[in-house]
């Protein structure tokens, strides 16, 4: 949204963030599943409701997946249109 010169609002849901991005390119919407889960686990390390959730390695690694899958959308996006 930066990029495009689009404001937005100072949220750390990625999954509204990806919503928001789709006005400018709706292939964001592909993303929104990948995006809430990252955003489920910013939210519960942020705002704890209990013991500290360990989490299994496999299901870190695919969120990490997820993450990076997303980063290289985005970098993508702006490199072809440089």
């Amino acid at each position: 949204m930066i990029y495009n010169g689009v404001g937005y609002k100072r949220i750390h849901d990625l999954e509204e963030l990806a919503k928001a991005c789709s006005d400018i390119d709706s292939e964001f919407l592909n993303y929104l599943d990948e995006c809430s889960t990252i955003t489920e686990y910013y939210f519960e390390s942020r705002y704890p409701l209990g013991d500290i959730i360990d989490y299994p390695l496999e299901e870190v690694k695919e969120s990490l997946d997820f993450a990076y899958k997303i980063i290289d959308f985005i970098d993508d996006k702006i490199k072809a249109d440089n």
